[in-house]
């Protein structure tokens, strides 16, 4: 999910499964160079503003579980 979340522009169900994912599991990639969670946030983020309210909300959800 961290490279398919790479591409410029995804279809709108990818970006919320790819927040949700990286969310839940984004912690195992904090080991490999260039996927530490700022990377990831980042990734996510470059969606928000291309997506509706409803996949929004999914990813300010993300937002707050990668948090803490």
């Amino acid at each position: 999910m961290f490279d398919i979340l790479s591409v410029p522009s995804l279809h709108e169900m990818m970006v919320k499964i790819g927040a949700y994912v990286l969310s839940e599991f984004g912690k195992t990639l904090h080991d490999q160079p260039g996927k530490d969670a700022t990377k990831q946030f980042e990734l996510i983020h470059k969606h928000f503003y291309n997506v509706s309210q409803n996949a929004r909300g999914m990813i300010l959800t993300a937002y707050i579980k990668m948090v803490s």
